[in-house]
């Protein structure tokens, strides 16, 4: 049922960005035109999942069929599994740990009115992630430590509702879709483990936000805008991730 509700909103948000780009020219609005923005965010491990089974797979010499890596370890699976080193079977303890992402945003505002407005934007960003299995998993006892480095592509249409018109420091509301392009290194280390792994993912997502403007000393409209971000994110095979974070809009 996600993935059909995704697919509509989708297309929503698409016929909104060919409808805006058609009008910028023949259409007089409010729009900002270009922005530029600095973006600092926690939460988000949707890519831990997917990246550490391509990593187990090529461990294992096997084909996940979610993504295109390549591995290198030794010795034999010894009870490590997909399934508990993602805790699908419920018998692995799993600390998710921390995801955090620094990225730059260019956007294009092309349509806006005094409520409502639409942009395009490409972000691009490094996201680096722990994961941890402090009893191991199947037959390796031993702790097992995991972490992610990935660079990060979001291109994304969306839609901003500000809650009270012409107030500066109005909350935003801010719905939004879009395609995260993804490549992956992982590392899976543990007394008797050394596993290597890259990886490249393309992943469709829809974006539900709250953006709260801070006030900044001197601030005024040319020098740029601090905002609280809030977001939960759904991905396709059910999969959601939140963010939080800050940023700051030129």
């Amino acid at each position: 049922m996600w993935n059909a509700i995704q697919r509509k909103i989708s297309r929503f948000l698409l016929i909104c960005a060919l409808v805006g780009v058609y009008s910028t020219g023949t259409s007089a609005t409010e729009a900002e035109g270009w922005s530029f923005a600095l973006e600092v965010h926690r939460g988000d491990t949707s890519r831990v999942d997917l990246a550490l089974e391509d990593a187990v797979f090529a461990f294992l010499g096997g084909q996940s069929g979610l993504g295109s890596g390549s591995g290198s370890g030794g010795g034999t699976g010894g009870g490590l599994s997909v399934d508990t080193l993602t805790n699908r079977s419920g018998s692995t303890p799993v600390d998710r740990g921390t995801s955090r992402t620094l990225a730059f945003r260019l956007g294009y505002e092309f349509w806006k009115t005094r409520h409502v407005a639409a942009e395009l934007s490409a972000t691009a960003g490094r996201t680096h992630s722990k994961y941890a299995l402090p009893r191991g998993a199947g037959i390796l006892t031993d702790p097992i430590q995991v972490t992610f480095a990935s660079n990060i592509l979001d291109l994304e249409t969306a839609l901003t509702w500000n809650v009270v018109a012409r107030w500066r420091y109005t909350p935003r509301l801010r719905i939004a879709g879009g395609v995260r392009l993804a490549h992956t290194k992982t590392q899976l280390n543990s007394a008797l483990l050394r596993v290597r792994n890259s990886s490249t993912h393309r992943d469709p997502y829809l974006s539900l936000g709250l953006q709260q403007p801070l006030p900044l000393p001197y601030a005024d409209q040319h020098r740029g805008t601090l905002l609280l971000d809030a977001r939960v994110r759904g991905y396709d095979k059910d999969r959601f991730a939140y963010q939080l974070g800050l940023v700051l809009r030129f």
